[in-house]
């Protein structure tokens, strides 16, 4: 996952996350055809982040809801809690960092 994150950084610094946005949604759809819904959900959460950024606040809650309902799925019950307050709080108008 590290270099999808150095060229992610690196569309960020050129802004065109755009672009990074669309390797993000295909890299998502390619790991939940294969069954990876660790990666898919790590992927949702990462996208939403970059929605985020991006002032798209509607499609960023709904990637992080993503990981939120796989994390509570497998049990990462603290996990799932603390991006769910993070995605209230955004829903709210609050942002901070992310968990």
């Amino acid at each position: 996952m590290a270099p999808l994150l150095k060229l992610i950084e690196s569309y960020d610094k050129k802004n065109q996350l755009p672009l990074a946005i669309g390797y993000i949604e295909e890299f998502i759809e390619i790991s939940y055809h294969a069954g990876d819904y660790d990666f898919e959900a790590g992927m949702s959460w990462l996208l939403g982040e970059i929605y985020q950024k991006e002032g798209q606040i509607d499609k960023a809650i709904l990637a992080m809801q993503v990981s939120v309902d796989y994390n509570y799925k497998i049990g990462q019950l603290e996990k799932a809690q603390q991006q769910a307050f993070y995605i209230s709080r955004l829903r709210n108008g609050l942002n901070h960092k992310t968990p």
